[in-house]
C-alpha cells in the first residue's frame, strides 16, 4: 500500500508529541490521521515492525496515536522517524 500526504503547505509539524513523560509510552498527534483509516493501518503496521515497539493504537477519530515501546532501547522517536 502506498500512502502519500503533502504536508508542505502547512507550517504545523507532521507528528507532534502530546504526552511523553511515562517511560515506555508516548502519545502523538499525526497530521492527516483524522478520518483516514488507511493511514491508521499503515502507521500501526509500520511502527509494529520496528524493533522495540510493543503496541500501537492509532485513532482516526482524534488523529492521535499511542505507542508502547521498550524504554530500555531508547526513545520511541529514535525508531519512528524512518
Amino acid at each position: 500500500m502506498s500512502i502519500s500526504y503533502d504536508v508542505t503547505q502547512s507550517n504545523r509539524p507532521f507528528v507532534r508529541a502530546i504526552h511523553t513523560p511515562v517511560k515506555g509510552r508516548a502519545w502523538y498527534h499525526v497530521a492527516g490521521l483524522q478520518r483516514s483509516t488507511p493511514l491508521k493501518h499503515y502507521l500501526e503496521t509500520r511502527l509494529l515492525a520496528r524493533d522495540g515497539i510493543r503496541r500501537v493504537l492509532a485513532n482516526p477519530v482524534t488523529g492521535n496515536i499511542l505507542v508502547h515501546f521498550d524504554a530500555a532501547k531508547g526513545d520511541v522517536g529514535d525508531r519512528s522517524t524512518h
